[in-house]
């Protein structure tokens, strides 16, 4: 399923339940900015779409560094794949070496530690959930 695909899915969803969903083109904004940024139930996050899945989930050094900068600032920010088992979704994340569990703001790492977006190493992705409903899996993440 393309990118524009999960996009579509997501627009019926929002219109269906009143959520407030805005895709980004990011290639006229910032690099690595993710593709939706979501309210849904009064929860913000960001979602990154992602159709396949290859190194490093498919995201570029950009998106890494950006999912990193966001999560060590206390943000929420998601990978929604395509999943090839019976045409469903997963949610996935990227994990945090420096902040192994949510913590609080105080104990976050300073993002300047990050290194620049050319020399990231391979990071480690959880499946956070996954589900056939594309619904239900955006409510499991709130």
């Amino acid at each position: 399923m393309k990118e524009s695909s999960i996009w579509k899915k997501l627009n019926q969803l929002a219109k269906k339940n009143k959520w407030h969903l805005t895709r980004i083109e990011s290639h006229t904004t910032i690099l690595g900015i993710p593709d939706v940024y979501c309210m849904v139930e009064g929860h913000s996050f960001w979602l990154e779409l992602k159709s396949k899945l290859g190194k490093n989930c498919g995201l570029s050094n950009y998106q890494i560094n950006w999912h990193l900068k966001h999560i060590r600032s206390g943000g929420k920010v998601f990978i929604l794949v395509a999943s090839t088992s019976q045409s469903g979704f997963e949610i996935l994340k990227i994990n945090d070496p420096m902040t192994k569990s949510l913590p609080d703001s105080k104990s976050l790492p300073d993002s300047k530690s990050l290194p620049d977006s050319k020399s990231l190493p391979d990071i480690h992705i959880s499946q956070i959930s996954s589900n056939t409903n594309l619904e239900k899996l955006i409510l499991s993440i709130l």
